[in-house]
């Protein structure tokens, strides 16, 4: 008999934990598995009078559990695996509204989107009808943080099979201008999911989703993702996007510089061009460049006149030695894609792999600019929705560009690093609001980047103050379509610019 209670305590000690594991949480678990362990040891020193009640507990206990177990297992295990049958339809109208938002803002290079509880169902609800799944509906709710909590989303999910539905409360990290998504809990019928299964669940819902390679694919970097009382925001940028969305700031800008002719004295060349018309060019000792379409050397007539040959052609002269260049620069790139895009990892293995003289970055025009020429901006940076762009843009670059400087600064601590600020394409030395807006936001674009260049050692290159009042000489903003990108002269002023930090 004692043994036999004994046999039938050690199993309720497995049994029972294992229930409450998954319907009332790892506390319960745990407390269930120590009371009923101890019962079991307890039991082999009880009395013998006591040793049937003992053995009926546990029995009953066991079985119990075990019957719970299955029938609700049963449940859940037909639930999510039959994906036959349709899914619910999106609601038309609703989901037209959600796609014209998206729509709006596909051809731009910064966006911000606000959607809507029932339009993310909406859209979610039409992905579902082009896959197997064995969720018939799944409905969304969004909370704004307040004092006391933070924002979150819960959501409940309706299967096709069955009465079990799955609720649970989910939120969102951004990381390099991608989405990481956080389950805080979830339940599937009488079961709650414990930790460890949520983070596997974590890794299954992103790597099944694709979300971030979506995001690389569309070179689209997400700067802000905030949750709010029934909707949610999206803020970020897009590579190859239009530029300049806001025709009448351009025009606006276009129009006050003509009527003040060339504005500032206009530029001239102090370098001149670069030897190199190509992004490589062999050598024992490299200069590598690193950046979006200034560094593509975008905007003047050939590579040669872009600033990183410019700026190669000089350090040649300047240390009387022939030196390789490579040059990395992508057009459209933000600090995000860089990181996640690729240049970034291309570049690290060729610095391993070579030797490295110097270093330069330029990073941050395609974080910014766009919002700036945003139809939200038309009325000033200090508009809510322009300046909801802004302090995300410059909250995520701050986040990206460290963990870049970092990993540039690791791989070849005895290389020369210089990083390359970043001009006002809107200056025009026209002395109106915008400009003066954009003249600040940049300014502090800047401030983030010289900071963190400062504290790893990084020299800064001042490519604001060159082109500064100089927008008509510097670059094409004048010209139709406007084009915020240096000329000839903009490019020599930039390469002049690192010179000048190099000392």
């Amino acid at each position: 008999m004692r043994v036999a209670t004994i046999l039938a305590g050690v199993v309720a000690a497995a049994v029972v934990p294992a229930l409450a594991l998954f319907t009332a949480g790892e506390t319960a678990a745990a407390a269930a598995l120590v009371l009923l362990a101890g019962a079991a040891v307890g039991s082999g020193f009880v009395p013998r009078p006591l040793l049937l009640p003992l053995l009926i507990l546990f029995a009953g206990t066991t079985l119990g559990a075990s019957g719970y177990v299955g029938y609700h297992g049963y449940q859940l295990a037909s639930a999510i695996t039959v994906t036959t049958g349709p899914s619910d339809p999106p609601e038309p109208v609703v989901l037209e509204r959600a796609e014209e938002k998206i729509e709006a803002v596909e051809d731009d290079a910064a966006f911000r989107v606000r959607l809507t509880e029932p339009e993310l169902v909406a859209l979610i609800q039409e992905g579902l009808q082009e896959v197997e799944s064995p969720v018939r509906r799944v409905d969304i709710e969004i909370v704004g943080a307040t004092d006391d909590q933070p924002a979150g989303a819960s959501f409940r999910a309706e299967f096709k099979s069955g009465d079990v539905a799955a609720t649970g409360e989910l939120t969102y990290a951004l990381r390099d201008g991608g989405i990481e998504l956080q389950i805080v809990n979830i339940e599937a019928g009488a079961f709650s999911v414990p930790g460890f299964v949520r983070d596997a669940l974590e890794d299954l819902v992103e790597e099944a989703s694709d979300l971030n390679e979506a995001l690389i694919e569309h070179d689209v970097g997400v700067q802000s993702l905030l949750l709010e009382d029934g909707a949610l925001v999206l803020i970020g940028t897009r590579g190859g996007g239009d530029l300049l969305t806001s025709g009448e700031i351009v025009a606006g800008l276009t129009g006050r510089a003509a009527a003040l002719g060339a504005g500032a004295d206009p530029l001239e060349e102090r370098l001149g061009r670069g030897e190199v018309n190509d992004v490589l060019a062999p050598g024992d000792r490299y200069y590598v460049a690193l950046g979006d379409s200034l560094a593509a050397g975008v905007g003047g007539a050939e590579l040669r006149d872009g600033y990183v040959s410019r700026l190669h052609r000089q350090l040649e002269l300047r240390d009387g030695r022939r030196y390789g260049l490579r040059n990395f620069g992508e057009p459209g790139e933000t600090s995000a894609t860089l990181v996640r895009g690729g240049q970034l990892d291309a570049a690290l293995d060729f610095i391993a792999e070579n030797d490295i003289a110097y270093v330069t970055l330029d990073i941050g025009a395609n974080d910014i600019i766009p919002h700036l020429g945003s139809l939200d901006c038309e009325e000033g940076a200090a508009a809510p929705a322009c300046a909801a762009r802004i302090e995300a843009s410059l909250t995520s670059y701050r986040e990206t560009l460290s963990g870049a400087l970092d990993r540039l600064v690791e791989a070849d601590p005895d290389a020369t690093i210089v990083f390359l600020l970043t001009y006002n394409p809107f200056s025009f030395g026209s002395d109106i609001d915008f400009e003066r807006d954009t003249d600040r936001v940049t300014g502090e674009l800047n401030d983030i980047a010289s900071e963190l260049a400062r504290e790893r050692g990084v020299l800064v290159a001042d490519g604001l103050t060159p082109l500064s009042g100089r927008a008509v000489s510097a670059t094409h903003m004048t010209g139709t379509p406007p084009d915020i990108h240096p000329t000839g002269a903009g490019h020599d002023a930039l390469a002049a610019a690192i010179l000048d930090a190099l000392g």
